[in-house]
């Protein structure tokens, strides 16, 4: 690398968008000094600087060819090293042509330069300048690769790669520090005697800005992997407590997501847990020219109070299949789950559909909801209620219409074979109480809670979520507004009547959008009706899709 090479070359710079202040200055000097900070035929000179410009003295400056493999290449024979002088200039001279990056550090600041082409049939004066800022780091999540110990993952083209120790198996993952700012295009994993290693980037780049620690998912073979974060501690959902089963909603769009790097369909988009395995996903709605989606993915835990959770958005892999598979997202206890985007008003769960009798559909909480106005009203499958008898949870999102009716209604109803009420909600908009019953088997009376409306529940501006809950075996029933336990009683023990037939809209109310409708056959608690809340509302802060 240090042999001279008399015949003029060219510096060029090719530059990604970088987070950190990386410029390329032009220079007429031409007498090789630093002063002009010049590059003439085979010199790289430049400057180093901090965050607010100020030229930083005494920084090292490495200059590495951009194939310099820092696992197991000689740094003698890798890259050259230099310290920027009392001006912060630094000039690297007998170069040969190439591709290089450049790293600065000090006193824990870092910088990164990359893209830096010498070429001998064009020569050209060009400096390199580069700022130092708070370095970032990577942290791999071993993922789908096969990792051994004294394996390696590295970044070709940079001094950043890190060894694998016994630890880093136990935990699954391992951390590359002191990352300076930039555009990294290359991180591979190298088993023990191997020379090249395998690429699990690939064909994704990567970009750190100041501070900024990225995880990346070991997995091959995608075009985008993008980390999903969940946040129950009190900056999130504020759910202290676990909750199983949970279906994650995300909001794809153009700020968070890039739709050009997968096929029209989707169909090439996948879910995976750190170790790599998959998780069961449903595209509830897709639209790549709107560049907009909404995906239901299927946690089996989220865990209270905390912001380290997460899994994994992979897409772009020409090779996969479409795997969208609503029901184990929604199974298990979910019996019924109608999202309403779509004219048959499917279950997602299976089984029969529900049957409209003169809803509209208009724009909802997530995709599209299904108003109601005059005598409009759905028939819900009965089979969505089968085995229902001591515990039961009913929830959706309601939004009022602009117009009421001066007589009261029901927003949903159930009866029996023989015409009995066994369940009913009470509208929260036709008269001041909302009430939720359930009960009636064989011909016993309904259990009843009850409360007058106040402003949040008759807001008619804004989507509320509904949640309502039964347990006839601890005697409690329960009305959740919004996350929030609105109201509840004990000593509610009736069982619930076999149903015959259920009814959105169920004895005539006032024009409202109903949304999210769904069937469980337990009694969600208060952490599960919050979190059910907090992951669906608009403006979500407890799922965000990070890098």
């Amino acid at each position: 690398m240090k042999r001279p090479f008399p015949a003029p070359l060219t510096l060029a710079l090719s530059m990604a968008s970088l987070a950190m202040a990386v410029w390329l200055c032009g220079c007429g000097n031409h007498d090789g000094s630093t002063a002009g900070i010049t590059t003439i035929g085979n010199t790289i000179a430049g400057t180093v600087a901090d965050d607010k410009g100020v030229l930083v003295s005494n920084a090292e400056v490495r200059l590495l060819r951009d194939d310099y493999n820092p696992a197991n290449d000689p740094a003698e024979t890798g890259y050259q090293t230099a310290r920027t002088d009392s001006a912060g200039h630094f000039l690297f001279k007998q170069l040969q042509p190439g591709g290089y990056n450049l790293e600065a550090t000090r006193e824990g600041y870092a910088g990164y330069l990359p893209g830096i082409k010498l070429d001998n049939d064009h020569p050209a004066d060009s400096a390199s300048k580069v700022t130092l800022a708070r370095p970032g780091a990577i942290t791999v999540v071993f993922g789908k690769v096969k990792v051994s110990l004294g394996g390696h993952f590295c970044m070709p083209g940079s001094t950043r790669h890190r060894r694998i120790d016994t630890l880093d198996l136990r935990l699954g993952s391992l951390t590359l520090p002191y990352v300076g700012a930039g555009h990294y295009t290359s991180l591979r994993y190298q088993a023990p005697e191997e020379s090249t290693g395998t690429e699990v980037l690939a064909p994704r780049n990567l970009d750190i800005t100041p501070g900024d620690t990225v995880i990346v998912l070991a997995e091959m073979g995608w075009a985008q992997v993008r980390r999903i974060n969940l946040n129950t501690s009190a900056t999130g959902a504020n759910v202290a407590g676990n909750v199983g089963d949970v279906p994650v909603l995300l909001h794809l769009n153009a700020a968070n997501f890039d739709f050009s790097l997968l096929r029209k369909d989707g169909g090439d988009i996948r879910f995976s847990r750190a170790n790599g395995s998959r998780i069961a996903y449903e595209v509830a709605q897709w639209d790549p020219d709107a560049k907009t989606a909404e995906i239901w993915v299927k946690m089996d835990t989220v865990r209270g109070n905390t912001r380290s959770q997460g899994f994994y958005l992979l897409s772009g892999n020409p090779d996969s299949a479409d795997a969208s598979d609503p029901k184990s997202v929604f199974g298990g206890a979910v019996q019924g789950v109608w999202h309403f985007d779509g004219p048959t008003l499917a279950n997602s769960v299976g089984g029969d559909a529900a049957m409209n009798h003169g809803s509209q559909p208009v724009e909802g909480i997530s995709g599209k909801a299904v108003r109601f106005r005059g005598n409009a009203w759905i028939d819900m499958p009965a089979k969505a209620f089968a085995g229902i008898t001591r515990r039961v949870t009913l929830s959706f999102w309601q939004k009022s219409g602009d117009t009421l009716q001066s007589q009261p209604g029901d927003i949903l109803g159930a009866t029996d074979s023989s015409g009995a009420v066994v369940m009913r909600m009470h509208d929260p908009f036709g008269d001041s109480t909302v009430s939720w019953q359930a009960g009636a088997l064989d011909g016993a009376a309904l259990d009843k809670i009850e409360k007058h409306t106040d402003a949040e529940a008759d807001d008619h501006t804004r989507w509320n979520h509904w949640m309502l809950s039964k347990d006839a075996d601890k005697g409690e029933m329960k009305i959740y507004l919004n996350g929030k336990v609105w109201t509840s009683a004990m000593g509610k023990t009736a069982s619930i009547g076999k149903v015959q037939s259920f009814a959105l809209s169920f004895a005539g109310t006032d024009a409202y959008a109903l949304d999210e409708f769904r069937v469980v056959r337990v009694a969600v608690g208060d952490d599960g009706a919050k979190l059910a809340y907090e992951i669906q509302r608009p403006g979500a802060i407890a799922v965000s899709i990070g890098k």
